[in-house]
């Protein structure tokens, strides 16, 4: 049976952190943004040294302080090198510096950060009917931090103490365009007009090739969240909350003005759209705007047992997209994919119980989360164009993939066995040539370099 046995040669796992590395140094370093004062102790850690730290950790699925340690010791080789760092910072040093970097001005500087990070990458959009549009998926995704005493930790409409953050998701990708920290009792609606607004500026200065197409769900299905949409000049798409409407008075109208579908016997589905509904109510002083619904009956369940009252379900929809009311249904059940990304985010990175008990460096936990996550997301968007040298058994599956997982890139391109070799003067940082995505790493290291 084969043993285990010491070497003194210095491997390491995690030798596809370079690609981070090389991320974060060519599109958006954060010692640009983050200047060192003047006077400053000359054995201070740099703050863009103790935010990188911390994104080199969030890509690789780390998120408590003390993982830093694992890379502090024999020098660090590797970690310091991937990353251009001058210094790793300690566990307690990490803690300490994170809490006095969450300020307002330096949030404002990671949303910079982001932002030239997502302008070196164009989102994929979708099309149909030979029209493209860039998603844009907004929602909220509550965050479990049960047992925890953290700041605003609250009941979230899933049954679970926690956060409820707001998440903008953009392109097929989904890359984490905008997002927005909250208590998790506070209402999906609350503050999100606002929301929308900043994001729009942030998708103003991206300067998108295509039209973007707004998806939300019910829960922000209010007047004022249509009237900020329709002044952005996006398309848009917002699932209408029904509250009190009548059933049956929809199932009237849709009879009388579509022809239905019989997918089987005892079902009917009736799909239109209504012109004359305003947004808010009868008292609201906006315009009517189309509202594209679809209303099923059920006279036989599934299983073929007759219904003693029939079932009538239905769906509808604010929009000022042009295309039929098939397709903007269909382009709204796509929105559903949006929360794979948010489980990506919380389920193969971790970022779901938060590290600190102060709200405000919870924030700035989060925005690094969305650094490091678009960095996993830009690297998939190279191994998607490199399915040429994916390994064998993968090849006949990728011409249907789109993307992969952060958590598969995690696996298969940054936690990685390396060896750190000095050669004339300079280190060098080796992998398996048998490793099957060595490949793909070694061609996207070359791109990026």
């Amino acid at each position: 049976m084969t043993q285990l046995a010491f070497t003194n040669e210095k491997i390491n796992s995690y030798g596809g952190l370079t690609l981070a590395g090389r991320l974060l140094s060519k599109f958006c370093k954060l010692s640009n943004y983050f200047k060192e004062l003047s006077g400053s102790r000359s054995d201070r850690i740099p703050d863009a040294d103790i935010l990188t730290s911390m994104v080199g950790l969030l890509v690789q699925g780390r998120t408590h302080y003390e993982d830093i340690e694992l890379f502090r010791q024999d020098d660090s080789e590797g970690f310091t090198e991937a990353l251009d760092l001058e210094k790793i910072p300690s566990e307690s040093t990490l803690r300490t510096r994170l809490d006095t970097l969450a300020t307002p001005l330096n949030m404002q500087k990671l949303e910079g950060v982001n932002l030239a990070l997502l302008k070196a990458h164009a989102p994929s959009p979708l099309e149909i009917n030979g029209r493209k549009y860039i998603p844009n998926d907004i929602d909220v995704t509550p965050m479990d931090n049960t047992g925890s005493h953290r700041e605003n930790v609250g009941r979230t409409y899933k049954g679970c103490d926690g956060f409820a953050p707001i998440m903008s998701n953009l392109g097929q990708e989904g890359f984490l365009h905008h997002h927005e920290l909250r208590p998790g009792t506070q209402h999906c609606q609350k503050n999100t007009p606002a929301f929308l607004e900043r994001n729009f500026e942030l998708l103003k200065k991206l300067k998108l090739r295509h039209p973007v197409l707004v998806r939300m769900d019910a829960g922000n299905d209010s007047g004022d969240t249509v009237e900020v949409l329709r002044k952005s000049g996006h398309f848009f798409l917002l699932k209408r909350n029904l509250r009190k409407d009548n059933p049956v008075k929809w199932l009237s109208h849709a009879m009388s003005q579509a022809v239905p579908e019989c997918p089987r016997e005892g079902k009917e589905v009736y799909t239109g759209s209504i012109e004359h509904h305003i947004p808010g109510g009868a008292k609201s002083n906006q315009q009517a705007l189309s509202c594209v619904y679809r209303v099923t009956r059920r006279s036989i369940d599934k299983r073929g047992q007759a219904l003693l009252i029939d079932e009538i379900a239905v769906e509808s929809y604010w929009t000022n997209l042009g295309e039929s009311p098939e397709d903007v249904i269909a382009l709204y059940h796509d929105h559903g994919t949006s929360e794979q990304f948010h489980s990506e985010l919380k389920s193969d990175m971790g970022i779901e119980r938060f590290p600190s008990r102060s709200y405000e460096v919870n924030k700035l936990f989060l925005a690094l989360g969305a650094i490091a996550y678009n960095i996993l997301r830009s690297i998939d968007s190279r191994v998607m164009s490199l399915k040429e040298k994916w390994p064998q058994h993968l090849r006949k599956r990728s011409a249907k993939l789109k993307r992969r997982r952060v958590g598969s890139i995690m696996r298969d391109l940054i936690s990685v066995a390396c060896k750190v070799v000095s050669h004339a003067g300079r280190k060098v940082i080796k992998i398996a040539r048998c490793w099957p995505w060595s490949e793909v790493l070694i061609s996207i290291d070359r791109q990026l370099a």
